[in-house]
């Protein structure tokens, strides 16, 4: 754990120093998977388990902040051979620093450590910078945004709070209430300009409606997006788009999103959400999918059209329930993610669900494997000189 202590060197002696703020949290999570039996193929389990710790310093008058999140996974089972990829999700690949390490790697074993989140923020009047391992989250959609290319969303995954972060520096002039400006640069790992992303965004606030612009150099290609927000029939309408151009190594193409969520008061809160997919870099046939395989040059769906839904219950205030759902309407098939959670205790969480794909052979997600999972979840928060819980 010689991260972790570092971060609590690093977060507790600014507090004795300089009277600043501290925070520390974090939680710990075993999240198990086991996927049944199918043909020529026995059943698989793995085994996750994070331990997260998160600290937050902010200096006497806020003008400066500093946020770091560790963590160290232990990973385990006979379904981690043929995963690896998928269980790497929350590691960022092809940074300008390399922030994890493995440790005693072995094919159904991994234990690791890595730096999820960590940069300094600077406030000054309107203006303010930052610069480190980021989330930055650009795009309208709840399930897929074509405008985020700095850090893509994957709708399938089981973990969707948890996002990657970016090596980059932000700038960000806030003009108004509503209204900003902002810059950013994000350098790769071999630091090589034609491989970098150097983005802009506008975003301004008109007609009770919410706009932005942006557009910039995305490695060897060009990006330009619109998107919009607005309140529509007690709930929200979200667009947006990305056109990318000028590639040196593919064609150009356009990706859009409609999306529409709601809440209702029924006994209990019920969150419904529709959304469509436009997916211009990919195939409405099945048997040209190794196409946008070899065009694309990040996480790509495969189809041309998509459909999205999403419902969620609180069946009471300590029960929810959630489904969420994706239709490839280029090749038919299906994807269904249906899951339970219960809130034992303010600290203590406990979910479980199950994955559920299905379509011919040679769709998009006929030829995915269904997985079951359940999860627990404690977590924990701690202020030097406050009164925390733990």
């Amino acid at each position: 754990m010689k991260i972790t202590g570092l971060i609590l060197i690093y977060f507790l002696i600014p507090v004795n120093l300089l009277h600043a703020s501290t925070e520390i949290s974090g939680y710990l999570k075993t999240l198990n998977f086991a996927a049944p039996a199918r043909e020529n193929e026995g059943a698989r389990g793995l085994s996750g388990n994070r331990a997260r710790l998160e600290g937050r310093w902010s200096s006497p008058i806020k003008t400066v902040n500093a946020h770091l999140i560790s963590d160290t996974e232990a990973l385990w089972g006979s379904l981690l051979a043929s995963q690896r990829h998928a269980v790497s999700g929350l590691i960022a690949s092809d940074e300008l620093f390399d922030l994890s390490w493995d440790f005693n790697e072995k094919p159904n074993f991994i234990w690791r450590e890595n730096i999820h989140r960590g940069y300094v923020q600077v406030r000054s009047g309107a203006l303010e910078a930052q610069a480190g391992r980021i989330r930055m989250a650009w795009g309208q959609g709840r399930l897929w945004n074509p405008t985020d290319v700095i850090n893509p969303y994957n709708p399938l995954s089981v973990e969707r709070q948890e996002r990657p972060g970016s090596d980059l520096a932000h700038v960000r002039w806030n003009f108004s209430g509503l209204g900003f400006l902002e810059g950013i640069y994000v350098p790769k790992r071999s630091a090589e300009w034609n491989k970098s992303l150097v983005l802009g965004r506008l975003r301004a606030n008109a007609f009770t409606m919410d706009f932005e612009v942006l557009g910039g150099k995305r490695g060897r290609e060009n990006m330009a997006g619109l998107a919009h927000a607005a309140q529509v029939w007690d709930g929200s309408l979200r667009t947006e788009a990305a056109y990318n151009f000028d590639s040196e190594i593919r064609r150009d193409f356009a990706r859009a999103v409609v999306s529409y969520d709601r809440s209702f008061s029924l006994p209990n809160t019920l969150y419904f959400l529709t959304e469509y997919f436009y997916n211009g870099i990919g195939e409405r046939s099945r048997h040209d999918y190794a196409k946008v395989i070899l065009n694309s040059q990040d996480q790509s769906f495969l189809g041309r059209d998509y459909s999205g839904f999403g419902v969620s219950y609180d069946i009471t205030p300590l029960w929810k329930t959630e489904i969420y759902g994706i239709l490839n309407l280029s090749d038919g098939s299906i994807f269904a993610g249906p899951k339970i959670t219960w809130q034992a205790r303010e600290s203590f969480e406990f979910s479980a669900g199950y994955q559920v794909f299905n379509g011919r052979d040679g769709t998009e997600f006929g030829t995915l494997r269904d997985l079951g999972f359940v999860q627990a979840q404690w977590f924990f928060s701690w202020s030097p000189g406050a009164a925390g819980k733990i």
